[in-house]
């Protein structure tokens, strides 16, 4: 039985983001999904002004599985429990920071495990019952799009 629940979740203040990089650059970060018809999550709508931030224009229908340049600007933890085992073959295969904890039940453990939207991009290329957890969940949050490498995983 593993068991995954995200705990931290990066935001971004929209107000000061739009305001302060427009007045910069006299252009809106937020232009290409004002002028789109597609609802997107928050952190769809993070990725794609971000990626407007860079590039001055973007498509937001189709940015999203070429955002890599700034996924490193948005930070995710979840606390993970598993058996050591299945915990410890899953950090060791990535660079997710960790923190572990001992736990009332035999043989598990309690894992803090953060990083960027990067980070777990590159973590979660691995087939793991851990990962399958937590690709669901960025897929849940609208993210399906970025983890485009990762979809054999994806139930």
């Amino acid at each position: 039985m593993i068991k995954v629940w995200p705990v931290a979740v990066s935001g971004i203040d929209w107000q000061t983001f739009i305001r302060e990089s427009a007045n910069a650059t006299g252009h809106s970060p937020a232009k290409g999904l004002d002028n789109c018809k597609i609802k997107f999550s928050a952190h769809a709508k993070q990725i794609i002004s971000l990626m407007e931030f860079v590039n001055c224009e973007t498509t937001p229908s189709t940015i999203l599985s070429q955002s890599d340049r700034v996924l490193g600007h948005l930070f995710f933890s979840f606390i993970i429990l598993a058996p050591v085992s299945d915990l410890l073959d899953f950090i060791s295969q990535s660079k997710l920071e960790i923190l572990i904890s001992p736990t009332k039940k035999k043989n598990y453990r309690l894992g803090y495990v953060s990083g960027t939207l990067a980070e777990w991009k590159q973590s979660l290329e691995q087939q793991s019952e851990i990962a399958s957890i937590c690709l669901d969940f960025f897929n849940n949050i609208g993210l399906k799009q970025v983890f485009t490498d990762n979809r054999r995983y994806l139930k």
